[in-house]
């Protein structure tokens, strides 16, 4: 039971700081609940088709060149990408020269650029050093 003897004067709250009992500011979280209400409606509305229509656009948009489509992607198969001051320097240029080498080749794929069959080795910028 609440003591309600505590209850300083005029504010609500009781001596320990506390919203006491009747005061029309403790009644507790009602916008998470109407959040909670609303995603759980949202949820409700979203078929697991429909998803995976959205993830096949997005899949699309990403190979057409956005790259936040293909971060999106990237993130939900592979996961969020780790802080780059955990890695050492030597580490971020070697991920800088492999990342420019594969939006260079992505390019050269959506410019219709033909490739061999060699794989790694035909990217552009393996010459360089």
């Amino acid at each position: 039971m609440i003591d309600t003897t505590a209850e300083t004067e005029g504010n609500g709250r009781d001596s320990s700081g506390k919203f006491s009992a009747g005061n029309q500011f403790a009644r507790g979280q009602s916008r998470r609940k109407h959040a909670e209400k609303l995603r759980r409606a949202f949820a409700e509305a979203v078929t697991e088709d429909d998803v995976a229509d959205i993830a096949r656009g997005l899949v699309s948009l990403a190979k057409d060149g956005d790259t936040q489509a293909a971060k999106l992607v990237l993130e939900r198969c592979c996961g969020k990408v780790q802080f780059v001051d955990t890695l050492a320097s030597s580490d971020l240029e070697a991920m800088k020269s492999g990342a420019a080498r594969l939006l260079e080749g992505l390019a050269n794929m959506q410019n219709g650029a033909g490739s061999s069959d060699d794989g790694a080795e035909s990217l552009p910028g393996d010459s360089e050093n």
